[in-house]
């Protein structure tokens, strides 16, 4: 009986020994810990830049269809008023007619020119490259 326990002691204790010397050093271990944190770290931050970049073209995008939206609304308005004031014109007639459509005109390029304008500015304010 104890022959056959003597080799399995002797295996027994090669097997630990040789794991032992297989080891990683702990300071090998705390450095690749410290490298992983540090590589961690960095990725994080860069996700952080690559969202804020993704946020702000969001945001430029969101403020360019708003200016545009606004400036069809604008633009719209100004062609129904036109349209009304044209009418109301029609009912005039000589001197008066040729003065309400030339005020009627006046006031249609000037909202027009507004709207152009203040597209412009909410444009420009959203980074928006001017034609």
């Amino acid at each position: 009986m104890r022959t056959h326990l003597l080799p399995a002691l002797l295996a027994l204790s090669t097997l630990t020994l040789g794991a032992c010397s297989q080891g990683t050093d702990v300071a090998q271990q705390r450095q690749d810990m410290a490298d992983a944190q540090s590589k961690g770290a960095r990725d994080v931050q860069e996700t952080r830049v690559d969202a804020a970049k993704v946020v702000a073209a969001a945001d430029s995008n969101a403020m360019k269809a708003k200016a545009e939206a606004a400036y069809t609304i604008a633009k719209a308005k100004a062609d129904a008023d036109y349209a009304v004031a044209e009418q109301r014109c029609r009912t005039m007639s000589g001197d008066a007619m040729d003065a309400c459509q030339t005020q009627a005109k006046e006031t249609y390029d000037s909202a027009g020119k507004r709207a152009r304008e203040q597209r412009d500015v909410a444009n420009k304010a959203a980074g928006v490259k001017q034609d």
